[in-house]
């Protein structure tokens, strides 16, 4: 079986390394006199990201800085499924003390020199109390000079317990890719988001919603973070407006049609609705994203059919999630005004009561609400030869005007007004008739005497003549 650094915690790494070169006492007739003598090192790796890289065995040379001879040069196997090794050797030592330059490689097993340590000058002495020096220890494989790491993933929105995978790449000094370099995958929240093995892009979303930091690392230190977020699966898509509107034909209608997508704990954010009819129509987007709040809308150009429209908003991977919307097309008509409250018949120089109305129609045939022009009425059948006194030009209000104080002061048979705005068609009432005028009572009204002149005395509001 393979050793490899990937399965190792950041502490098992640096117990892997971590080494005691003890030397001994060896003897030689025709040489120096050597001792026993203490090396004690602490290798660690310059970059968090080390532990993915697999690795068969190490190597460790000695340079005697003395003549430059070579004093060690071995290379330790690792053994199978273990997670440290015994880097424990004899070299002879001249002097108490004495200075080695170190050298120190991790081979992969393909051959290639995947970290190495030094050239380094340590020093063993023959006292037995030796503090361990520190070794700082390098990846030096491919993409070592590697500048930069870049996430490449069309991905924001996942769902629970769904997999998926993502790809980086080490960059260059210009910017281009750098084909075999290692990179470590981790998440900042491995209840939100795991990742099974940190050398692959393959990752799989937890059992809690929220966002996420997904990390791509290089071994000598460049990382790249993506921001994903977590949340459940869709359980619902429902209408929330735009629903049986009235529109032309080929013609968008007035109102956005919206939806809502939902799972049991709330809304859904980032996930893609489609609309679709089968009756001709567009839609302006055609296909959109849910918002934090679950929300989707577009707008919808009817097609070229008069009468009833439908429309579908369907939940992208989720097909059988689906809300139907309704709207009547119709052909356009004309604008034009209509008497909505008829003249009624009165007697001369009476109030017409009730109030006629006139309302405002758009191209839809509906109440053109937004009109607020004026509206004008005038004699348009005049049998009597009367006169149409009151206030005759109203300022529509949501598209309906009321004339309150109409009257005319001849008595006829068949009489008829017509109201007329601007860019509608005028509209005629029907035939109403003005009877005579009935002589009126008038009575004084102030209790304490007055002023004969004074309206407010008499019970008509005029003096009489």
């Amino acid at each position: 079986m393979r050793n490899s650094l990937r399965n190792l915690s950041p502490y098992a790494v640096l117990v892997l390394l971590v080494s005691t070169f003890v030397v001994s006492c060896l003897s030689d007739p025709s040489g120096p006199s050597y001792r026993p003598g203490y090396l004690a090192l602490a290798p660690s790796f310059e970059s968090g990201a080390a532990g993915i890289v697999d690795v068969d065995s190490i190597r460790v040379r000695l340079i005697r800085n003395a003549d430059e001879t070579v004093a060690l040069d071995t290379v330790v196997a690792l053994t199978t499924d273990s997670d440290s090794v015994d880097l424990s050797f004899s070299v002879p030592v001249s002097s108490s003390s004495e200075t080695f330059t170190l050298m120190l490689e991790c081979i992969s097993p393909t051959g290639e020199v995947v970290f190495s340590a030094g050239p380094l000058q340590v020093t063993a002495t023959t006292s037995g109390q030796v503090e361990a020096r520190e070794v700082v220890v390098e990846y030096v494989g491919v993409g070592s000079d590697a500048v930069a790491v870049e996430i490449v993933a069309d991905l924001t929105y996942l769902h629970m317990g769904d997999t998926y995978t993502v790809e980086a790449y080490a960059l260059d000094g210009m910017g281009e890719p750098i084909a075999g370099t290692p990179i470590k995958w981790t998440s900042d929240n491995s209840t939100r988001l795991i990742v099974p093995d940190a050398r692959v892009g393959s990752i799989q979303a937890g059992l809690e919603r929220g966002w996420v930091h997904l990390i791509a690392e290089l071994l000598t230190g460049p990382a790249d973070t993506i921001d994903l977020y977590v949340e459940p699966v869709p359980s619902e898509i429902v209408i929330f407006s735009g629903n049986d509107q009235t529109g032309l034909v080929d013609s968008e209608l007035p109102e956005a049609i919206e939806v809502q997508v939902n799972a049991p704990d709330g809304p859904v954010e980032g996930s893609p609705v489609d609309f679709a009819t089968e009756d001709g129509g567009t839609f302006t987007p055609a296909s959109t994203a849910t918002n934090a709040e679950g929300y989707a809308w577009t707008t919808w150009t009817l097609g070229q059919n008069s009468g009833t429209q439908t429309a579908t908003a369907t939940v992208r991977n989720w097909p059988y999630l689906q809300a139907t919307f309704t709207a009547t097309a119709v052909f356009p008509v004309m604008q034009s005004l209509r008497f909505t409250t008829q003249p009624s018949n009165a007697d001369a120089g009476a109030v017409i009561a009730p109030a006629v109305v006139v309302t405002a129609y758009n191209q839809l045939g509906a109440v053109d609400t937004e009109f607020t022009g004026d509206v004008a009425i005038e004699i348009a059948s005049n049998p009597g030869d009367g006169t149409l006194s009151g206030t005759t030009t109203v300022a529509a209000a949501a598209g309906v005007a009321t004339f309150s104080d109409l009257s005319i002061d001849a008595a006829g048979a068949g009489y008829t007004i017509e109201a007329t705005a601007t860019g509608y068609l005028p509209a005629t009432s029907s035939a109403f008739n003005i009877g005579a005028a009935q002589p009126r009572q008038v009575a004084w009204t102030a209790p304490w005497g007055g002023n004969w002149n004074n309206p407010a005395n008499w019970s008509t509001g005029s003096v009489p003549t």
